[in-house]
């Protein structure tokens, strides 16, 4: 937030010397912008039975690790999750489980699919 108000006030700065060089001295005054409520904390991970990690600790989302016995794909131009299936001898529905929150309607070429060990 307070970098926000950091890059608000700076913008403000620079649009009051643009409208003094323009010759319209005087900064448009805007209403005041009502306060956006905190969101409250998403609850990540627990640590020893607490809901929000303890002071200091920050926690930052975990990137997908490929489980044990299983090899990292990058999606190649005209693949597909069926044909990776099949280039690495797994069934679709192993190479589905392997990723969960990848839509396979949404391949991107490069992107890191796990697949797993058949």
């Amino acid at each position: 937030m307070d970098r926000l108000n950091a890059e608000n006030l700076l913008l403000k700065q620079q649009n009051d010397a643009l409208r003094a060089q323009l010759g319209q001295a005087q900064p448009v005054v805007l209403p005041p912008q009502p306060q956006v409520a905190p969101q409250p904390r998403v609850e990540i991970a627990r640590w020893g039975g607490i809901s929000n990690p303890p002071p200091g600790r920050a926690v930052s989302p975990v990137p997908p690790v490929a489980p044990a016995k299983s090899k990292v794909y990058a999606v190649a131009k005209g693949d597909n999750m069926w044909s990776i299936a099949q280039k690495n001898g797994v069934t679709l529905e192993d190479l589905k489980k392997a990723n969960p929150g990848v839509d396979p309607q949404k391949l991107s070429i490069g992107q890191s699919l796990n697949v797993p060990a058949h």
